[in-house]
């Protein structure tokens, strides 16, 4: 039984040790090793002009699955929270019961947006282009 409990305390000692050198800028997650900065975000050309004064933003949550690890669920909430339009961001797993130690295969995102800067489209896009299935969009 020992050994098991070492297997599962290593593990969580490397996704701590991989968030630490991702927040210092010195690893790049081998499931985000694609340069994906240089995508595309749609921005209508009011919101470009300036003249849009954003009062509130609008809240969605978008659930998604796929392969989450920590480290590419903290690389894609900061990928969310730099994009224009966007006000806030937080992206969490579910915590699911896995015996095995296996990384949750969902989780989702609650965005705070302006939608006059960002589209909801767009941000559902950032999912599927980030290798994330996208499962469902709602509002809050």
């Amino acid at each position: 039984m020992k050994p098991k409990t070492e297997k599962r305390n290593w593990a969580a000692i490397q996704q701590i040790f991989a968030l630490v050198l991702l927040s210092f800028g010195t690893l790049q997650p081998r499931c985000l090793a694609a340069d994906r900065s240089n995508l595309p975000v749609q921005v209508p050309a009011a919101s470009q002009s300036g003249t849009v004064a954003p009062t509130s933003g609008k809240k969605i949550e978008i659930l998604f699955g796929g392969s989450l690890c920590p480290v590419c669920l903290a690389v894609f909430e900061k990928r969310l929270t730099a994009t224009a339009g966007v006000l806030s961001a937080k992206v969490e797993a579910f915590k699911e019961p896995k015996p095995t130690g296996h990384p949750p295969k969902r989780a989702h995102a609650i965005i705070e947006f302006v939608p006059e800067k960002v589209s909801q489209t767009a941000l559902v896009d950032m999912v599927k282009n980030n290798d994330f299935q996208f499962l469902k969009s709602v509002d809050l």
